[in-house]
């Protein structure tokens, strides 16, 4: 394991330059947005040079794992491009680039790391799912690729255990913690009565628990609780809005249900707003940027025990992270009573979303992202800044 000097040993006296061999937005969807946010970041400090490479993968979020002469075309005139920088000795200081280890673009990924190595000093791996223990333990002949190409590059880990399993794994140079984090929407808005506001955000995969979250919701609601309940996001062919307005309607939940299709940015945000708990029962994130941002809006979070996210919400929430191995039938009762206490005790709940909202302040803000970032890729951070260092701030209007 290398020491932090070498992030700026190539470099006295002129610009860091780094090289993006990432795919930015469209689409738009985690991995594609942390990358554009840290490009925004390291452009903004103005001590980054960045330049993007990239081609060969999908403009929308429907043509994600399709595989066309299209795609294959973009991606080898990329591979093309970095061989030429090779060849006439054109060196970044960094390059970045991301690993999805179980995907089908897992190859792809490990070409694009090869390549790097010979373009610039510092080759940065930024992994936003799981599977990394897979890949290092594997016993396939893929998996065999896949530790050859990314030994000796830089591991960027979005939880504390993927970054455990890259230090205990000796397959990389360095290992650093990168939370993900979300802009900050302001102090939210506390009502002190009215019914609850029960949401969930994202895309349409029932795997991310939109389906258990009404279920959740109709069980407390049943139970003789005022809720609200609130569904937003993208539709997929999994799941589309006939189907959910169908599903609301089995659940009895269609008259006291707002749904919100494709928002952009700010109808996002407003969205998240106007609620005061997020069941978000995903059994397929790893660290979802969704969380973050109910978190920044002061939301209390209902959870599974799924990848980085019960080390996301932290201890203060451990009761309302629900173990993913229950039956789904237990999990939607145990999410359902956390809805139905939440409802019961206003002021436990206000207690509660501040808590929430210091949760984001200290881990998943962008002053916290930022100075964490710039140490990862040579830079001083400015003074008195430190990584995910507490934040306090304004304490949350109450109406």
């Amino acid at each position: 394991m290398s020491t932090p000097e070498h992030r700026r040993s190539s470099r006295v006296g002129r610009k860091a330059t780094s090289l993006f061999l990432v795919q930015l937005p469209p689409p738009r969807h985690g991995a594609t947005l942390v990358a554009d946010a840290i490009r925004r970041l390291l452009e903004a400090d103005g001590r980054v040079a960045v330049e993007h490479l990239w081609g060969g993968s999908a403009r929308t979020i429907a043509d994600i794992g399709r595989k066309t002469p299209g795609k294959l075309l973009g991606f080898a005139a990329l591979l093309a491009r970095l061989l030429a920088r090779r060849l006439v000795g054109r060196r970044a200081d960094t390059a970045y680039l991301s690993f999805t280890p179980w995907a089908h673009t897992a190859v792809r990924d490990a070409l694009v790391a090869v390549l790097a190595k010979g373009v610039a000093e510092r080759v940065l791996v930024h992994v936003h799912c799981e599977g990394l223990d897979a890949t290092i333990e594997g016993t396939s002949r893929k998996d065999a690729f896949l530790r050859r190409a990314f030994a000796g590059t830089e591991l960027v880990a979005i939880t504390g255990e993927t970054a455990r399993i890259g230090r205990e794994s000796g397959l990389f140079r360095d290992v650093h913690l990168l939370y993900n984090h979300a802009l900050d929407p302001g102090e939210p808005v506390l009502a002190r009565e009215g019914p609850l506001r029960v949401g969930w955000f994202g895309r349409f995969d029932p795997r991310k628990g939109v389906l258990a979250a009404i279920d959740a919701a109709a069980t407390a609601r049943a139970a003789g609780h005022d809720i609200r309940l609130a569904i937003g996001g993208s539709p997929t062919v999994e799941l589309d809005e006939a189907a959910l307005e169908a599903r609301l309607r089995a659940a009895g939940l269609s008259d006291v249900t707002e749904t919100r299709y494709n928002p952009d940015e700010d109808g996002k945000a407003e969205f998240l707003s106007r609620l005061d708990v997020f069941v978000y029962p995903s059994e397929h994130d790893h660290a979802p940027l969704a969380l973050i941002e109910a978190l920044a809006h002061g939301l209390v979070p209902i959870v599974l025990t799924q990848g980085g996210i019960p080390e996301m919400v932290g201890p203060r929430f451990a009761d309302d992270v629900v173990d993913r191995g229950l039956p789904p039938e237990e999990r939607v009762r145990l999410m359902a009573a956390r809805i139905a206490a939440l409802a019961a005790d206003r002021d436990g709940l206000l207690a509660d979303r501040r808590a929430a909202r210091t949760r984001y302040l200290s881990a998943f803000s962008e002053e916290a992202f930022e100075a964490r970032l710039l140490d990862i890729f040579g830079v001083e951070p400015g003074p008195g800044a430190a990584p995910h260092e507490t934040v306090t701030g304004a304490e949350p209007t109450e109406v």
